[in-house]
């Protein structure tokens, strides 16, 4: 039972609470302080006691004294006055009223701190933080404007300047480690989007914050480095979920790592452009690096976790928790690597308003710059790749805006041979052992090809200059891999394939080039359909008929009149040597994905769109790209199996019906001159197969001609299929709900 202040000679509970703190045994934790402020405060009934025990808490030697406790121990002092306001807002009368105990608060923590500003000013940071904390509940709970809201307003101004008073008041380089990382993570709990961030640091310099932060987080002594516990744990271990998480996940850096992540995204976003900015970002990078190669190599060594996240059963504690961590890891420094990369745009954004006026040699210096940088975080995704593949194909916004945005800034300002060279390594012995048997076995090192790939495609699709010589070394690695027969894992193939389909969309058409694509299409009909699907299949010969349609080669003195001529024979060999009747095991429809995250298309390229647009819009709000539809060709369409509109089928139930229906989307491409005659060659090969496969590939055919030709083409088509073949009169290939007038 609280007593009034004098109302007894006897000590009260209050008079024990008050000598404690201010006169604490020596076995007194902070935890034991915090214990009893929280069990007291939010339940007192008068005015002055509460006065008397915050101003106790204060001076408590414990937490406060000459020699501060760890970081980690005075932590719980955010959390526990984030709980003592909330229960506070909770507990009903005949306690203090709300409006009395938040004014006490508010006159007793600035009182505090202006008898001796450069003392105390750090002891009222984590108070702050835990109160703000409480606030979104305060809302909730106290939702009457008149009666309360603009007291409030006047109580979070009032805390609000005091916070930024005493951090500024707080930080420098001679400040205790454990008082400049419990002021940090108090900055980072306080912070809010729509907030300054140079309102709170004042004239401080923010290389400084940020250098202690990124040590906070992933110095060698960081929060993120508790992945080397997991090597202490067994997955058989009974306790294992109350051991990690007591000892990583309500850590302090750990259970605020996004909090903490995005203020440094802040923080770098906002940094001056300058020498010491660009070499505190490389620092910064470096060490991020050193810690996701050491991650990577941990993964790696434990058979437990080497095996990727898809097949993980309810039962594999060790493993969900041990991936609930890297994700983690993986989307705090994805928001970093965004406030590094929009700080470059930004840059773009102004020097496209200040065109005049703005320095040539300066602009090209910062691009320079950020062909080093971007060059780092690319290094830095390439170790954290098996994370990003854990999560699912098609990454997420803020990746893609990363990875993008960086693969183009490195490509557009190439030195000849650089990015050449850096992928070459990624993909060396060093990194990666390229033999079927270690990739069928090590998912580690197939994410890191995986990632190479998707470089490698995004490399031939948008580098203005390309390296001959290491196009060739790509040419012949990928193909390498996609031909090993003993090459099992699916995600690998379907990349290799991508990235051998933009190396061929991509080449100059040549006689040359032309045995390779004619050596491809072999490989293709050998993989179709065991390894290969049918649409995925259609897909490749489409991609490859479309290319070589775009320039012919006349031959002279050849059996072949043109490239062209040869291709399409050799197309059409394929399909007359098929055997009819034979069956595909697996019909559905599998997209053939690309070797990167999400199409580039899809990916908003953001420096292409400041040419065009330049609004005043949020960077990372403008980029929220979204994993497509995977886009299904006209005619491997829309994967019902077995019947489709009009009962008919839309996908093929025998190997001719595949080859035939791929050769069928090579018919828009077809030269003028021979469009005709490849018609009546295509039919031939229907009417070759057996009464069911000619049904559907008449269906097919029609479905080509009557939908996926221009004016030209049409016109032409229409006449062969009414005027040769006679449909209408034979009754052949279509409903008459199906013609398209």
């Amino acid at each position: 039972m609280e007593s009034f202040p004098h109302s007894s000679t006897a000590p009260s509970e209050l008079d024990y609470l008050v000598n404690t703190l201010l006169s604490p045994n020596p076995s007194m934790t902070v935890q034991n302080v915090l214990g009893y402020l929280y069990n007291y405060l939010p339940y007192v009934k008068h005015e002055h006691n509460l006065k008397i025990v915050l101003a106790s808490f204060l001076n408590n030697p414990v937490c406060f004294g000459a020699k501060p406790p760890s970081f980690s121990d005075n932590y719980l002092i955010i959390e526990v006055f984030k709980l003592i306001t909330e229960k506070k807002l909770k507990v009903s009368q005949p306690t203090l009223p709300i409006k009395t105990f938040y004014d006490v608060l508010a006159k007793e923590l600035v009182h505090f701190v202006s008898f001796n500003p450069l003392q105390n000013s750090w002891k009222v940071l984590p108070i702050i933080a835990g109160i703000s904390l409480s606030s979104e509940l305060r809302g909730h709970l106290l939702p009457s404007f008149l009666e309360y809201r603009w007291f409030f307003s006047d109580f979070d101004s009032t805390m609000h300047r005091l916070f930024i008073s005493s951090f500024q008041n707080t930080i420098s380089a001679s400040t205790h480690k454990d008082i400049v990382d419990l002021s940090l993570i108090s900055l980072a709990l306080k912070y809010r989007h729509s907030e300054s961030i140079n309102e709170y640091l004042g004239v401080m310099d923010p290389n400084f914050i940020i250098k202690r932060l990124i040590g906070l987080l992933y110095g060698p002594a960081g929060g993120a480095q508790l992945f080397k516990l997991f090597a202490d744990w067994s997955p058989n271990n009974t306790d294992i979920v109350q051991s990690i998480s007591h000892k990583v996940f309500q850590t302090p850096t750990i259970k605020h790592l996004n909090r903490l992540s995005f203020l440094l995204e802040k923080l770098f976003g906002n940094l001056d452009y300058n020498k010491k900015s660009f070499d505190l970002i490389l620092e910064s990078l470096s060490l991020f690096l050193t810690f996701d190669r050491d991650l990577n190599r941990f993964t790696e060594s434990h058979k437990f976790l080497n095996t990727g996240a898809e097949n993980l059963k309810d039962n594999d504690i060790y493993e969900q928790q041990y991936w609930r961590l890297v994700k983690s890891i993986l989307f705090s420094q994805v928001l970093i690597f965004q406030g590094i990369i929009s700080r470059f745009m930004h840059s773009r954004k102004s020097s496209l308003l200040s065109h005049f006026f703005s320095s040539s040699r300066k602009a090209s210096r910062l691009e320079n710059e950020y062909r080093d940088i971007c060059s780092s975080i690319l290094h830095c995704l390439y170790y954290l790749n098996y994370i990003l593949i854990a999560i699912g194909q098609g990454g997420f916004d803020g990746y893609n805006f990363v990875y993008y945005v960086s693969m183009e800034i490195v490509l557009q300002n190439n030195v000849p041979g650089r990015f050449e060279h850096f992928s070459r390594l990624l993909m060396g012995n060093y990194e990666v052992n390229l033999h079927h048997q270690t990739l069928n076995s090590n998912y580690i090192s197939r994410c890191k090809v995986l990632f190479v790939l998707g470089m490698w495609e995004n490399y031939l699709q948008q580098s203005p200059v390309k390296d001959e010589t290491f196009v060739e070394y790509l040419y012949s690695t990928t193909f390498d891999m996609v031909k090993d027969p003993y090459l099992h894992d699916a995600y690998l193939i379907e990349a290799s394939h991508s990235v051998m389909l933009a190396y061929f969309s991509d080449m100059e058409n040549s006689q040359k080039n032309l045995q390779k694509v004619l050596q491809y299409f072999e490989l293709l009909t050998n993989q179709f359909p065991v390894r290969l699907s049918a649409h995925q299949f259609s897909v490749a010969v489409e991609t490859l008929g479309k290319k070589i349609m775009t320039h012919s080669i006349i031959y002279e003195n050849a059996f072949y009149k043109s490239s062209i001529d040869e291709f399409l024979h050799f197309v059409y060999s394929k399909c007359f040597n098929t055997v009819p009747g034979q069956p595909i095991k697996n019909r559905k429809v599998v997209p053939l994905h690309s070797a990167q995250p999400i199409t580039e298309v899809e990916a908003s390229s953001t420096i292409s769109q400041l040419k065009a647009n330049k609004e005043n819009k949020d960077i990372i709000e403008s980029n929220q790209a979204e994993k497509p539809n995977e886009l299904f060709m006209d005619l491997a369409s829309s994967g019902k199996d077995s019947t489709g509109y009009f009962a008919t089928r839309e996908t093929p139930n025998t190997s001719r019906e595949g080859i035939i229906m791929a050769f069928l989307n090579v018919v828009p491409y077809l030269p003028m001159g021979v469009f005709v005659y490849w018609l009546n060659k295509i039919w031939i090969l229907i009417m070759a197969s057996n009464k069911e496969e000619q049904k559907f590939l008449i269906h097919k055919m029609w479905m080509g001609l009557s939908e996926n030709l221009d004016l030209n083409r049409c016109e032409v088509a229409y006449n062969w299929w009414y005027e040769t073949i006679r449909a209408a009169e034979s009754n052949i290939g279509h409903e008459p709900t199906l013609f398209k007038l």
